[in-house]
């Protein structure tokens, strides 16, 4: 059996209440776990009928969705109700088609069967610090250091974020999490610790679908890419919105069932379904993070002459020529009219008339 754990607060609160509308609507059980960071937070939650809660207990944690849900994970990892825990954010929705136990399961046991971390090669220093903040709450040894060439290798949720119940206790003796910065990712810890503990290891993806990133926020037109990944016993679970709808027929026969970042704007392929996902108040969430999921395989749709304007200081302008393009007619009829009163003023009438024949040939 399988839950679900969210860490959540209260400005994402209306993210769960949409799951928890979809769930009703398409009659699906799940048990939902939410971690509340104190009881005022669960107090102003308004289905908790619907949920099962966690409250954490207070700290002073460098990195409060970490502590959250290796706190949670920990309450359970006795618990021999459910075999796997999906622990992901609140900013997510479901496929109702795919979203059940069966499908589910049969996702989560091919990840620990297959055993395989999908890795994208970056250069950036704070990814880099990420992998080796993160490795070091595992180990103080070189190990994962070679493996991940240097903690160049970025796995952070390429995959389904799933834990394995049965490893748990095994693995709150190897870490320790009351000491947490915001370099410690949860589930690159757990993937570490999986590769060290129990034979995972890591897909060098860059050189097959050249992407220097993880495959968090991944997003491609092009269908072979995917396919690459498939024959690389890729599970497709957990994507993002706008990959999901640009080969929705292909992922949702692969079984795609839970979609994340639904409160960030991740470069779609600018496809007509998609436009109105793209709200202004979601431009500054092009961050640099989400730069190196930006693959060749977008820039085709980018013609380069549209290129100067995607960027925030233009936007006004682009706005106010928009808006312009409606007055142009009208504004040259008036600038022609002030030409005419000047001649008047200062030539003879038969000057004009003159200027006014020559100007209509």
């Amino acid at each position: 059996m399988i839950a679900f754990i969210i860490p959540i607060c209260p400005k994402h609160y209306n993210y769960i209440y949409d799951l928890l509308e979809i769930i009703d609507k398409f009659y699906i059980t799940i048990d939902l776990y939410l971690v509340f960071s104190n009881d005022s937070d669960y107090s102003i939650f308004l289905k908790k009928d619907k949920i099962k809660k966690i409250i954490i207990p207070n700290t002073n944690t460098g990195n409060i969705v970490t502590y959250k849900k290796f706190f949670a994970l920990d309450t359970f990892k006795e618990d021999k109700t459910y075999d796997y825990f999906i622990v992901c954010d609140s900013e997510i929705t479901i496929i109702p088609e795919n979203f059940n136990q069966e499908n589910i399961l049969d996702k989560s046991n091919k990840i620990f069967k297959n055993k395989i971390i999908y890795a994208g090669e970056v250069k950036d220093s704070t990814y880099i610090n990420i992998i080796k903040t993160s490795c070091s709450l595992v180990t103080d040894g070189d190990i994962l250091e070679k493996l991940t060439k240097n903690y160049s290798l970025f796995f952070w949720w390429s995959d389904l974020p799933v834990y394995k119940r049965e490893h748990l206790t095994h693995f709150f003796n190897v870490i320790k999490y009351d000491s947490l910065n915001w370099f410690h990712f949860d589930h690159t810890i757990y993937l570490s610790y999986l590769i060290l503990h129990h034979d995972f290891r890591i897909e060098n993806i860059t050189p097959l679908i050249n992407v220097n990133f993880s495959l968090e926020s991944y997003n491609t037109t092009d269908i072979n890419n995917l396919k690459i990944l498939k024959s690389l016993n890729y599970g497709f679970s957990f994507l993002t919105k706008p990959l999901y709808y640009n080969h929705i027929d292909f992922l949702k026969n692969e079984g795609t069932f839970l979609l994340y970042h639904l409160d960030r704007d991740v470069v779609p392929d600018l496809k007509s379904d998609l436009v109105p996902d793209l709200k202004s108040d979601l431009v500054p969430a092009l961050k640099s993070e989400l730069v190196p999921a930006l693959k060749n395989d977008l820039v085709p749709p980018l013609k380069s002459e549209l290129v100067p304007p995607l960027k925030s200081e233009l936007v006004p302008v682009l706005k106010s020529d928009l808006h312009n393009n409606d007055n142009i007619f009208f504004i040259i009829f008036v600038q022609i009219i002030i030409l005419l009163l000047i001649f008047y003023l200062f030539h003879k009438r038969n000057h004009i008339l003159l200027y006014l024949r020559l100007w209509i040939r």
